[in-house]
């Protein structure tokens, strides 16, 4: 089985509201997560068009504490970012009131459709 992960929208985190992924294009970008491939991330941002001003990587299943959004806060101010952008993983540990401002890239896996084929084919012998 073949899959690949696909960037499906963003979301305000504050406010819920879902934006198009090409709202990234063109913005100054302040990124962090704590994934296990933090370089596929940045990647992504830059493949949406946005430009990565500032990025910090975590390790994998990071807990954020206070003094980690404060730092992040301040480097994207410093970096003169438009928006900072984290994971959808990311985003659900961080409270709405804690990191105002705060955009999550949500990603979907996208399975090869012969593999679908192939399994229905499976199912119904």
């Amino acid at each position: 089985m073949r899959a690949r992960h696909e960037p499906e929208c963003v979301i305000n985190h504050s406010t819920d509201e879902v934006l198009p992924v090409s709202y990234i294009a063109g913005k100054k970008i302040a990124a962090f997560c704590g994934i296990a491939d933090p370089e596929s991330f940045r990647a992504g941002i830059a493949k949406l068009g946005g430009e990565v001003v500032f990025f910090e990587e975590f390790p994998d299943h990071h807990i954020y504490t206070a003094d980690n959004i404060d730092y992040l806060l301040k480097n994207s101010r410093i970096a003169d970012s438009d928006m900072v952008l984290t994971t959808e993983k990311d985003g659900v540990k961080l409270e709405k009131a804690a990191f105002p401002g705060l955009f999550a890239l949500r990603i979907k896996i996208m399975i090869d459709p012969e593999f679908s084929g192939w399994l229905l084919s499976r199912l119904s012998q």
